[in-house]
């Protein structure tokens, strides 16, 4: 894991950008996969705690409907529960009506997942913009960078920036940020 680090940071440091990522890696934060986290929801479930998991969760999100979807979204993909909460966060506040302003590109970023109307145009605005289409098209994009780059960081770096070569690593370490805070009230309240 420190060498995926080490590299990231020479790579980062190369490129020239300016990053404050780097002094938060420095701290230990682990940026694996925490299926420490998913692992305990299932147990949670499998317990007859299901509504306590929700609970808690909507507490955050504060949309029963869009805090099952996310939740059981990234357990079927195997996203780490609180990057994926953290990346909708990230993205629009939790706001899954939101249309964004227009991109550079002219394209827009649609509902709580902001998908880019560019790389979904086969997909009507209204169909993105519905609950449960926009998070699970969110959690098979996520995985699918996922699989292709083969960490979670740069999963989600490639998310909002759609490729390896632009990601925003304040972005990536606004969903690192929230999925610390998250993983702190889990631990107090399970």
């Amino acid at each position: 894991m420190r060498i995926i680090i080490i590299i990231s940071c020479a790579a980062i440091l190369i490129s020239g950008c300016v990053i404050l990522l780097t002094c938060y890696l420095n701290t230990g934060h682990e940026i694996g996969n925490r299926n420490h986290i998913n692992k305990r929801i299932i147990e949670m479930f499998n317990a007859g705690r299901a509504d306590d998991v929700y609970n808690f969760y909507n507490g955050f999100i504060k949309n029963r409907i869009a805090t099952i979807y996310i939740i059981s979204t990234a357990l079927i993909f195997k996203i780490p529960v609180h990057y994926f909460i953290g990346l909708a966060y990230q993205e629009s506040r939790f706001d899954f009506d939101e249309i964004s302003k227009r991109n550079t590109d002219g394209s827009i970023d649609i509902g709580g997942y902001q998908l880019n109307s560019n790389q979904y145009k086969k997909y009507k605005i209204d169909y993105l913009l519905e609950l449960e289409n926009n998070i699970r098209l969110a959690g098979a994009h996520l995985t699918a960078n996922y699989l292709n780059a083969g960490d979670w960081y740069t999963a989600l770096g490639i998310y909002n920036a759609g490729n390896e070569k632009n990601i925003n690593f304040r972005h990536v370490r606004n969903i690192l940020l929230y999925a610390d805070m998250l993983d702190e009230k889990f631990a107090d309240k399970f």
